[in-house]
C-alpha cells in the first residue's frame, strides 16, 4: 500500500511526483477558485451537469493521487477473501462492456443514477475514509492533506480525476451489500 506507508507532506510530495513547493503552494496559499475551472454540459435526461475541473498543476497531481489509490485498490482487494468485482466505474480494465458482461442473459437488471453523488462525499468523510480504513490509517495531517487535495468546495467534485477512485473505495462495503 502505497498511501499507507507516508508520514508527512514531503513524503506525499515525493509519491505524487511533485516538488514539495508545489504542493504547499497549491494547499496554502492558492484559493479553490484559482485551482478550479466550472463549466456545464448537457444530460442524456434532459438538463446540465455541472463539471468542476482542476486547473494544472492540481490536475496532474490528482492524477497521479487517482493512479496511486487504483494500484492501492487492487492491492486490497487482492487481500480480501470475497473475490468479488462489484465496481467497474472508473478502474483499470473495468469498462461497461465487462459490467455488461456480468449482467448478460439475466432476468431482471436495476440501472439507477445517484443524483449529485459526487456532492455527497464531504470533506470530513474522505479524510474520515483514510483516516479510519483499516487499509490505510493514515496519520491525520496525511488524512487531511489528501482530502484537500481531493475537494473543492468541500466535497469531491465531479470532473476530477481522484473523485471516481476515491468513491469506489468509500463505496466498496456499499456495492458488496446491494
Amino acid at each position: 500500500m502505497k498511501l499507507a506507508s507516508v508520514s508527512n507532506r514531503r513524503e506525499l510530495a515525493f509519491l505524487l511526483r511533485v516538488p514539495l513547493q508545489t504542493l504547499t503552494d497549491l494547499l496554502y496559499f492558492k484559493s479553490d477558485k484559482e485551482k478550479y475551472y466550472t463549466f456545464s454540459i448537457p444530460k442524456k435526461s434532459g438538463g446540465r451537469r455541472v463539471i468542476v475541473a482542476p486547473n494544472e498543476p492540481l490536475k496532474t497531481i490528482q492524477k497521479n493521487l487517482a493512479s496511486i489509490l487504483s494500484e492501492d485498490y487492487e492491492e486490497i482487494k487482492s487481500k480480501q477473501k470475497r473475490q468479488l468485482q462489484i465496481a467497474h466505474g472508473f478502474l483499470h480494465q473495468k469498462n461497461i462492456l465487462t459490467n455488461a458482461d456480468i449482467h448478460r442473459n439475466k432476468r431482471f437488471v436495476l440501472k439507477l443514477d445517484l443524483e449529485n453523488f459526487f456532492d455527497s462525499f464531504h470533506f470530513g468523510r474522505v479524510r474520515g475514509y483514510f483516516l479510519k480504513n483499516r487499509y490505510f490509517l493514515l496519520n491525520k495531517d496525511i488524512a487531511t492533506l489528501v482530502a484537500q487535495l481531493a475537494c473543492y468546495g468541500g466535497k469531491l467534485p465531479q470532473g476530477a480525476p481522484s473523485s471516481p477512485i476515491i468513491t469506489n473505495l468509500i463505496c466498496s462495503i456499499f456495492d458488496y451489500r446491494i
